[in-house]
């Protein structure tokens, strides 16, 4: 959170920059800017709150894919065991 914070401070202080520069008044946009800094640190959130779940999802995924290729290896071991006693029989 508090790299969140510091992202929409600095954010602010550039947006504040910008209207000084261009002699705009900021004390009659202060509560736009407002509003607009508490959506952009909201979707902030929000995608910080998402990362892990796509971390989670994406290391499922892996485990799922190791646990099938494990299973078909073990497969593979124990249908061709018979095949090679058969060989060595003969």
């Amino acid at each position: 959170m508090k790299s969140i914070d510091k992202r929409v401070h600095d954010l602010r202080r550039d947006v504040e920059g910008t209207f000084n520069r261009y002699g705009f008044s900021l004390a009659v946009d202060e509560l736009v800017l407002e509003n607009i800094l508490q959506a952009v640190r909201a979707q902030m959130q929000q995608d910080a709150d998402e990362e892990p779940k796509k971390q989670d999802a994406t290391a499922q995924a892996n485990l799922a894919i190791a646990r099938m290729t494990q299973a078909r290896s073990k497969g593979d071991q124990t249908e061709s065991a018979p095949t090679d006693d058969v060989t060595r029989k003969r």
